[in-house]
């Protein structure tokens, strides 16, 4: 029976299962970096023993289980009747012609499907569609048939990339490449996926995070109190979740105030669903996470949950979505707005009208001209959540206004940091020792708090903390 455990050499998770063969039994392994992806694994390989102990299972479940490596094709062979030459009869069928209108089609739907649950569905599935739709356009210009994509031709696609694009740009299509001819095999265009015998490496990062000074934190918790007029005053709190939580732009938009667990002090991100737009989502990896919110974070999101309530803002969604100028019309019922143009017609004064109601002259002057944004009693956009590069477009605008954005290039701006800055701060942060101002936490406790599926992107920050212990100090000093 299949088992599920965590694994200390080599901090993960283990899933072992059992291969029920006609004269012997195999012991396997799957490892996994989160538990979540562990549970996953664990309900495959019951499937798998399931049907290895009763010689049992759909032709189509067989060959799943084997791309996927749980299974040996001799052993299939070996445990299932007739597979063998199922599979063969199958794989002499005769290919079908190549119809890339379908490719394509097949492939955005499995893209989406396969983004689902990154944390940020819009952002990724619009990235790598983009990709996909550069590699087949590229296929459909050089190889019209595409059975006449080999090895060599997938090999000769690297010069193209590399002449014109970077390290990951060339990483991601190539991996776009193989994604797309497994759904080619699917459909029968292909029998075998060239592009799975060119093995490329992940590229290295070629800049170092970019982690705030103790200074350069108080100036930017200070600073942004000072920009309230962008995203409806939430720049502040976006700032906030970045340094006390360490919240990705699309986890910060999807915020939500039921998040907030006041008496147990702690956030929980999770799975929502916005019931104004109708969609839902998911967390990244499909993994919900809890996060200790400090007394800062509880004090200042109480104080910004009365500020949205008096200005007529406070939603689903902490960071709420509209202009400034939309909390003036949210103290506007649709009765006022037709009793202030009357009022406007019988002669009284617009400034009159404004204290009395309590909005800007500005505000009074578009009711009376019957301007369509200000005769709805809210804001349309109110209630959704806002788009995942609102914060950081948001904090770019403040960055610059401070006169720390620079040119690098004639076509691009950088800031001194970004939002996502922010974030790296708060990692680096929890893993710094406590005589260094850190929390001095274990790394796979600052990996769950990180929503990191793998250790090995924790670790990166470890090594970046293990440089500031001063290794080198006093290596040539004498005596």
């Amino acid at each position: 029976m299949a088992s599920m455990s965590f694994f200390k050499p080599r901090n993960c998770y283990r899933v072992r299962y059992r291969i029920q063969l006609p004269a012997s039994v195999k012991t396997r392994d799957k490892y996994a970096p989160t538990e979540a992806l562990a549970r996953l694994f664990h309900t495959k390989v019951s499937a798998v023993e399931s049907a290895c102990k009763f010689r049992m299972a759909a032709y189509e479940d067989i060959v799943e289980w084997i791309e996927d490596g749980y299974l040996k094709p001799a052993e299939a062979g070996a445990i299932f009747p007739g597979f063998s030459e199922t599979h063969q009869r199958q794989q002499s069928v005769e290919i079908g012609r190549t119809d890339y209108d379908l490719l394509e089609r097949e492939w955005s739907g499995y893209s989406a499907e396969a983004t689902a649950g990154s944390g940020g569905e819009t952002r990724n599935q619009q990235s790598s569609l983009a990709h996909g739709r550069w590699v087949l356009t590229y296929l459909r210009q050089h190889f019209p048939d595409l059975s006449t994509f080999d090895a060599s031709a997938a090999q000769s696609l690297k010069a193209p990339l590399e002449s014109e694009f970077k390290a990951w740009t060339i990483y991601t299509r190539f991996t776009k490449l193989r994604l797309i001819l497994d759904q080619a095999i699917r459909l029968n265009m292909i029998k075998a996926n060239p592009a799975r015998g060119i093995k490329l490496a992940q590229p290295k990062r070629a800049k170092a995070y970019r982690i705030l000074t103790r200074d350069e934190v108080d100036w930017v918790l200070e600073k942004t109190l000072e920009y309230r007029g962008l995203i409806s005053g939430g720049l502040p709190t976006a700032v906030r979740m970045g340094l006390y939580c360490g919240l990705r732009d699309i986890e910060m938009v999807w915020f939500s105030w039921d998040w907030v667990q006041w008496e147990r002090g702690v956030i929980e991100l999770q799975e929502t669903y916005c019931p104004v737009t109708s969609h839902r989502w998911i967390p990244k990896d499909h993994e919900a996470r809890t996060v200790p919110a400090p007394t800062d974070l509880l004090d200042f999101l109480e104080g910004e949950r009365s500020r949205q309530e008096s200005e007529g803002l406070l939603n689903q969604f902490v960071l709420p979505a509209g202009g400034n100028r939309n909390s003036e019309k949210c103290k506007l019922s649709p009765g006022a707005v037709t009793q202030i143009k009357a009022d406007a017609e019988a002669g009284k004064a617009r400034a009159a009208l404004a204290r009395e109601y309590g909005v800007s002259w500005n505000m009074i002057n578009h009711i009376v001209k019957g301007d369509r944004w200000a005769t709805a009693g809210k804001s349309k956009f109110l209630g959704k959540p806002l788009d995942q590069s609102a914060p950081q477009k948001a904090f770019f605008k403040m960055m610059d206004a401070e006169g720390r954005v620079k040119t690098v290039r004639a076509d691009r701006q950088e800031a001194d940091f970004t939002l996502y800055s922010l974030r790296h701060t708060f990692c680096t942060t929890c893993l710094r020792k406590e005589d260094q101002g850190g929390r001095d936490l274990d790394i796979k406790t600052v990996q769950e708090l990180m929503g990191h599926s793998d250790v090995r992107v924790t670790e990166q920050y470890l090594r970046a903390v293990d440089m500031e212990q001063g290794l080198t100090e006093g290596i040539y000093r004498r005596g």
